[in-house]
């Protein structure tokens, strides 16, 4: 699980309609959804829950987050979950139930804000960087990775990767949840993700009950950036004046033209030729 909440961020974080209302009440409504995840795939793809010698594999929750004071609150409640073996291993035991174990990597959390705004200097700086890639690789090898609100974080890295490691496994492999935490969707692969083209693929879960349309479908905006085919000439600029063996020319001039195509148009009221909004 990716939880981006902010962590109290002023502007950027409800700028970008990641916002809510009652933050608390958003992460008790994510618990419940996650333990009705978790209940339900066990129905519906019990194989998820097995190794391939057949034996079973209790759920564990990963969670990264850049709000470190939820991380009590779900910590505690995840660990009164109970997870009953028992049809797993095909017999009647309940000396088989367990606590769902939610794990949290040690690090440096500051007390407002993200990080990479906080940690500017030095070995602080690089441990915070480190710690970040540790999270997002960590991440990258979920069953299933959990989106609660959408992160450029998870769709750069994780995102892609837990989709090629889970391909050709039925069932879900990323989610999206909506705004209150009350609705989900999951994505089996890579294009149904993008595309949204095969209902086949996509599978919806609600804190109330599965068909519940009280709120709009989910589809986390989009913010990783797709290569382009054509490359800019001015990366040919860049790249003769990385090799030229010239000690005199210490920098290179480079900025709004390097790249306008990406701008926000807000940033560049002039500006008509866009292929991204």
């Amino acid at each position: 699980v990716h939880l981006r909440r902010g962590n109290d961020e002023p502007l950027n974080f409800v700028s970008s309609g990641r916002g809510v209302d009652d933050q608390l009440e958003f992460v008790h409504n994510m618990l419940d959804l996650l333990r009705s995840f978790l209940e339900r795939l066990q129905r519906s793809h019990p194989e998820r829950f097995r190794t391939c010698e057949g034996r079973p594999r209790r759920p564990l929750i990963f969670l990264a987050t850049d709000s470190p004071k939820f991380i009590p609150v779900i910590v505690d409640d995840t660990r009164l979950w109970t997870f009953n073996d028992t049809a797993l291993w095909g017999v009647n035991d309940t000396s088989r139930l367990g606590s769902v174990q939610t794990v949290v990597m040690e690090q440096l959390r500051v007390d407002e804000g993200v990080t990479f705004y906080k940690l500017t200097q030095g070995e602080e700086c690089l441990r915070g960087w480190r710690e970040m890639i540790l999270d997002s690789i960590l991440l990258s090898f979920s069953d299933v990775l959990i989106s609660p609100r959408h992160s450029s974080f998870a769709q750069i890295l994780p995102v892609p990767l837990v989709f090629d490691r889970g391909g050709g496994v039925p069932g879900p492999h990323f989610c999206e949840m909506s705004g209150s935490a009350r609705t989900m969707v999951c994505l089996e692969d890579m294009r149904t993700w993008l595309f949204r083209d095969d209902k086949e693929k996509m599978f919806h879960y609600s804190i109330l009950n599965d068909d519940d349309e009280s709120e709009p479908p989910v589809v986390h905006t989009l913010l990783t950036h797709i290569p382009d085919v054509e490359v800019s000439p001015h990366y040919a600029e860049a790249k003769k004046y990385m090799e030229q063996e010239d000690t005199a020319l210490t920098s290179m001039e480079y900025g709004a033209e390097f790249s306008p195509k990406y701008r926000w148009r807000l940033a560049c009221p002039g500006c008509t030729d866009f292929t991204f909004t």
